[in-house]
């Protein structure tokens, strides 16, 4: 829930910065031509492109039982070939 949180405000900010442009540059509709709005419109597109799967990801996460105080499993003793083999 704190990530999707964190990515709604995300797109607050994000909404705000190019609405603020916007009026600071009299540009209601489209770009006209200006890469810095062009900038601030995909920066915005992105986060709505990438958004929804990034909250399904965190949903099955979620559904799956693991939480960020789960600890991960721990990794062997040794990864090295040497320690692996079976002695005779």
């Amino acid at each position: 829930m704190l990530f999707a949180a964190l990515l709604m405000l995300l797109k607050i900010v994000l909404e705000m910065r190019v609405t603020a442009y916007r009026i600071k540059n009299e540009t209601m509709c489209g770009d006209n031509a200006d890469i810095t709005m062009q900038r601030l419109i995909r920066a915005h597109g992105n986060r709505g492109e990438w958004m929804p799967g990034a909250m399904i990801i965190l949903s099955l996460i979620e559904m799956a039982g693991v939480s960020p105080s789960s600890s991960l499993p721990s990794a062997p003793p040794c990864w090295s070939a040497a320690c692996c083999t079976p002695s005779a």
